[in-house]
């Protein structure tokens, strides 16, 4: 089991006042992650490349919700792999239904953290336009390592 952290980058970054838009706006975010997490993205890469080399094993993604990091990452590995924007779109906004069990408690966890609840709900939503919007804007340098793990995947 390997942990990498996609998102300490980003909070970082907001804490520092360093990205200014807003922090509740998963677009935000989303870009925030690819601009400042890309040796981060590059090492999960490196971690699903190997394990695929490695052995016949399977390979499992998670995070809290399934929908921001397993999300992004799945993403970028569909996407390396040729799979249209507009599918992987409509898969991640599935999660906004199956995580619906989890909202309340992911709710209560974040305003114990101290976000305002009415902010931080804007967090747990997972709509097909926020993806397609950020992975319009994915460059070749970021999905590179996406497309050499998602190869092992065929």
């Amino acid at each position: 089991m390997v942990h990498v952290d996609l998102f300490a980058p980003v909070l970082a970054a907001f804490m520092r006042g360093e990205v200014s838009d807003d922090p509740f706006d998963l677009t935000t975010h989303y870009r925030a992650s690819f601009a400042l997490a890309r040796d981060a993205y590059a090492q999960v890469f490196r971690h699903i490349t190997t394990a695929l080399d490695s052995r016949d094993d399977p390979v499992v993604i998670h995070c809290t919700a399934g929908k921001d990091r397993t999300g992004l990452v799945t993403a970028l590995l569909l996407r390396g792999a040729g799979v249209a924007d507009t599918i992987i779109a409509h898969d991640y906004a599935i999660t906004h239904e199956r995580i619906a069990p989890l909202r309340p408690q992911l709710l209560t966890d974040g305003v114990a953290k101290g976000f305002p609840a009415d902010l931080y709900e804007r967090m747990l939503e997972a709509r097909p336009e926020t993806l397609l919007t950020v992975l319009a804007e994915v460059d070749d340098g970021l999905l590179g390592s996406a497309r050499a793990a998602a190869s092992r995947l065929k």
